[in-house]
């Protein structure tokens, strides 16, 4: 069929006109990712608890603030059993706090409540500079704290009084001071401030005063004291040498959504937060990256094990150890050594064995046994076949399998860290 010059010219401009209208539909229904969370990114959020978390979150809600003009961040202190107690009833959006919910709230309250940890706090005994002390043993720090040493010439100080400085009940601080420097011990009566920084200036300006700070309050107005004789330092909290520590946990209650779940990404994953040069790093706090251990609610720890995407090393807390084969990312799932893993999480290798000619190895792991099959699409856990997402591979001799279900069948943590490309395992 011929059409005639004006006919073609006619559909010509239907055909444009259509495409224009379609083109400008698609982008009226796509706009960049970025656009849009910048745009749209509003509301309140609330948020009350540890004072020891206070100043690195509220740098951090200003710089989210900044960055999204119509987000509006409150910050209150009151302490974690304060924060916690609050967000546990839906008071406020987030509770700060320096101690897990289980420490701190009924079962069937934490049981609520969802815990985002953005870093590792410190805690110090800190005396004025002028008792002339920079090391007690533990049982001394526990006897001071407890009122059976009232002057600090009998720790080989000045003569002068031992004025405590206490925190309330609610506070994270004074329970994990008390959990882990006192081991339990109740403090005696004395002067009790709510307020990091209150405490601070209190113990600077009081001859004879002691108390507990945060790490990140420290600087020359007051003398941090060694325990035992191992300083407060991140090097020596990273191996748990030093064990005056707790996490900085940002609880929710229920899985978070909107703005208040984009404020927690910002606080776990942005540079400007977590990074070498970020808040966490320049606030005095430690990133929980840089821990070698892992430690839960009642106490107990755990070294960290650590795989990296191509090499044949990897650390079980913090100490370096070999390996035959390298972790390999494919179809965009990351393969470690099944062995390994489990190995390094405590199993004993007479509990992991191959049978070449099924290809298949069998963990126990306490009362759990753990059966993969090469190739396999299902792996056996306490006796239920499971599916697998991808099949275990045999490399160098080595089962590999993908870390989420390496997790999943030895019943541990992880966090997978994009920027370096390794997994870590607690």
């Amino acid at each position: 069929m011929k059409f005639s010059p004006l006919t073609h010219l006619v559909l010509a401009a239907f055909l444009l006109a259509a495409y224009l209208a379609g083109a400008a539909e698609a982008v009226a229904q796509a706009p960049s990712a970025t656009v849009k969370a910048a745009a749209e990114l509003s509301g309140k959020i609330t948020l009350s608890g540890s004072t020891a978390m206070q100043p690195l979150v509220e740098e951090a809600a200003n710089l989210f603030m900044k960055k999204y003009p119509k987000v509006m961040i409150t910050v209150q202190g009151g302490g974690s059993g304060t924060g916690l107690s609050q967000v546990a009833q839906g008071a406020v959006d987030i509770g700060n706090s320096d101690l897990y919910a289980e420490e701190k709230l009924k079962p069937e309250q934490a049981k609520d409540l969802v815990d985002h940890q953005v870093a590792v706090v410190a805690m110090a005994a800190v005396a004025n500079p002028g008792v002339g002390v920079d090391n007690l043993s533990k049982q001394q720090l526990i006897d001071i704290f407890t009122g059976k040493i009232k002057n600090w010439k009998d720790v080989g100080g000045a003569n002068q009084q031992i004025v405590l400085v206490n925190r309330p009940a609610s506070s994270g601080t004074r329970a994990t001071f008390k959990k882990y420097a006192l081991d339990g011990k109740e403090e005696a009566s004395g002067i009790e401030e709510d307020s990091s920084g209150t405490v601070k200036k209190i113990v600077a300006e009081t001859p004879g005063a002691i108390g507990y700070l945060a790490l990140s309050y420290l600087d020359g107005s007051v003398k941090a004291l060694k325990i035992d004789g191992v300083a407060p330092t991140k090097e020596n909290v990273v191996t748990n040498r030093y064990k005056v520590w707790a996490y900085q946990h940002m609880y929710t209650k229920g899985k978070p959504d909107g703005v208040v779940a984009a404020f927690l990404d910002f606080m776990l994953n942005d540079p400007a937060v977590q990074g070498p040069n970020g808040l966490v790093v320049r606030s005095g706090y430690i990133p929980t990256s840089d821990m070698h251990v892992a430690r839960d609610f009642a106490g107990k720890i755990s070294p960290i094990i650590v795989f990296r995407v191509g090499s044949q090393t990897f650390t079980v807390g913090g100490e370096s150890r070999t390996m035959e084969v390298a972790p390999f990312i494919e179809q965009n799932r990351t393969y470690i050594p099944l062995k390994y893993a489990a190995t390094a999480l405590g199993v004993p290798d007479a509990n992991v064995q191959w049978d070449g000619k099924t290809k298949t190895v069998t963990i126990k792991k306490g009362d759990r046994t753990i059966v993969v099959k090469i190739d396999a699409k299902t792996m056996t856990v306490g006796g239920v076949e499971q599916p697998l997402d991808a099949p275990a591979k045999l490399v160098n001799g080595r089962t590999m399998l993908p870390i989420a279900q390496v997790a999943k069948a030895l019943d541990v943590d992880y966090k997978w860290n994009e920027d370096n490309k390794s997994v870590r395992f607690w």
